[in-house]
């Protein structure tokens, strides 16, 4: 047989791996599994939607604030990792943008993207990029806030983005989504799909599907409403009897004619003048 360029000894076969990537053999495919979708580092992680007062913990995870307290006052865990916190633990965040409105490092100027390294000083508040603080601080052992000059040590970084790990932003791991639970529902114990495992996609779905049911029972309730405000019902009449009992109609006013002998006889200097009849009637009560 002829020598391949693999070969260190002549032998009278060919290896497994050989036949495979010398010789065009047949290449054993593996299985593909898509690759998870990190979470944007502008969006909450338990409303997955952009935030607007942004917190985060001291892993790194960014939630908005009108979404965490309350979260944090009915369950008492992190949405995202399950385990317990408090309120105090949070920390707030100070975001700078560019004119443009856009997210950047204040020392650097560059915009932030899924592939920016971002940090945060515990003490502050402030984000930084970690290019910023790594030779800013870091390197030179400077330990003090690079816009505020507040001191800090460095176990006070907290990392908010990693471009090279994203383990802990793939949302169908969080906590809340495995568990099924909607922040501000009141039927989350019924939720039929309390025990089902969610893709961000299908949880989107599910969002979208409960907002327009919200709507509808609210547009529902309303027309209910507006319908007893006019007293218009059109369902069961004796559904709504003891809301609106009948009124009793007042008695009506019977015209007595004037007896012309009595008025003189009331009022004898004044002579009766001769009136219409209809002009003098007294009404009765």
């Amino acid at each position: 047989m002829g020598r391949s360029k693999g070969f260190k000894k002549d032998r009278m076969y060919i290896t497994q791996t050989e036949w495979v990537n010398e010789w065009g053999g047949k290449k054993v495919e593996r299985e593909k599994r898509p690759a998870q979708k990190a979470l944007q580092f502008y969006c909450c992680n338990l409303t997955l939607q952009p935030w607007i007062d942004p917190v985060c913990t001291r892993n790194g995870v960014i939630y908005d604030l009108l979404a965490i307290i309350p979260w944090i006052k009915k369950y008492k865990v992190d949405p995202v990792t399950g385990e317990s916190i408090k309120s105090t633990d949070l920390i707030k965040l100070n975001f700078f943008k560019d004119p443009e409105g856009k997210f950047h490092c204040p020392i650097t100027y560059k915009v932030f993207t899924d592939f920016t390294h971002i940090v945060a000083i515990k003490t502050s508040g402030n984000v930084y990029a970690w290019e910023a603080i790594e030779n800013l601080n870091v390197k030179p052992k400077q330990w003090n806030d690079l816009v505020t000059g507040e001191a800090f040590t460095r176990s006070d970084i907290i990392t908010l983005q990693d471009p090279n790990d994203h383990s802990k932003q793939v949302t169908v791991d969080y906590y809340h989504i495995r568990k099924g639970l909607t922040p501000g529902s009141k039927n989350e114990d019924n939720d039929p799909i309390k025990n089902i495992t969610l893709t961000s996609t299908s949880e989107k779905i599910f969002r979208e599907i409960r907002e327009k049911e919200r709507v509808e029972l609210l547009q529902k309730q309303k027309e209910e409403e507006e319908s007893l405000k006019l007293g218009i019902v059109n369902q069961n009449p004796l559904k709504y009897q003891n809301i609106f009992p009948p009124i009793p109609l007042p008695s009506p006013r019977v015209p007595i004619p004037l007896n012309p002998k009595l008025m003189k006889a009331l009022n004898p200097k004044k002579p009766l003048k001769k009136v219409s009849l209809l002009s003098l009637r007294i009404w009765a009560i």
